[in-house]
């Protein structure tokens, strides 16, 4: 293992840059594969019609040398597509150790970093504390997201259990579907024309929207807000309206894994 984390991400860095060139060789190798094995199967099939058709035409009882030939032919044509196949077997059989391989020592440094970020005590360990607002896809097939709290955090499973805003539900869902609606302590700041989620007023559901005003104070309004028209929120004029929303109730689109 290294000796510093520095060096740990630089060696692993350095593994991960080879992986596209292996598995980009073995999927160019195996298109050309591909394409050598359509353009033989095409020239069996044309010569094995033509070899049924000529012998249809002679109604001979036994088979001319000629016909022999052209029987080999064919046979060793069947016999290089075969060879072709596997050998894309082959590739495909080598890629995917090359992936298990690499998933494995992922595994293997995912560890050892956490190691090193226990040590130094910079790994979280807790999850979202208690009565933090979230936003959570409560079927992982949906794009649906809605307002909740965590209600606990179950460290060895990675699993929050969540309230809906109106505590009238509760669910048990992976990290990955759980995002801490944090906004108002990042230090990326939200700019005009972004790409957002955020609670349609009087709701509690997060919908995708534009950001249209940055956000700011307001005597009007103490918290931090945001102005952003929602997709889809046109009117009867084909004019969308700029909304007010707490820049606690937005959150930047969760990266798809």
């Amino acid at each position: 293992m290294a000796e510093d984390g520095g060096t740990f991400l630089e060696e692993f860095i350095n593994t991960t840059e080879l992986l596209p060139n292996d598995i980009r060789r073995n999927s160019e190798l195996m298109r050309e594969l591909d394409k050598d094995s359509a353009e033989n199967a095409a020239e069996i099939e044309a010569a094995e019609k033509a070899f049924v058709k000529d012998l249809s035409v002679k109604r001979m009882a036994a088979l001319l040398p000629e016909d022999l030939t052209r029987l080999e032919d064919i046979r060793a044509k069947r016999l290089k597509s075969t060879q072709k196949n596997d050998e894309k077997i082959a590739i495909a059989e080598q890629t995917l150790d090359v992936l298990e391989s690499f998933v494995r020592k992922l595994d293997s440094d995912l560890l050892a970093f956490e190691g090193i970020l226990r040590s130094s005590g910079d790994f979280e360990t807790t999850g979202a504390p208690t009565g933090q607002e979230v936003a959570v896809k409560t079927d992982v097939f949906s794009q649906d997201w809605i307002l909740a709290r965590v209600v606990g955090y179950n460290l060895d499973t990675g699993y929050y259990e969540v309230a809906d805003a109106d505590e009238s539900k509760r669910y048990h869902l992976p990290e990955n579907q759980v995002v801490v609606l944090n906004l108002a302590e990042s230090q990326k700041k939200l700019s005009k024309g972004e790409t957002v989620f955020a609670v349609y007023p009087d709701t509690t559901a997060l919908y995708p929207a534009t950001v249209s005003q940055a956000p700011r104070r307001s005597a009007a309004a103490p918290e931090p807000c945001v102005t952003v028209q929602f997709v889809g929120d046109a009117d009867e004029t084909g004019q969308t309206p700029h909304r007010s929303v707490p820049l606690r109730h937005v959150m930047r689109p969760p990266v798809q894994l």
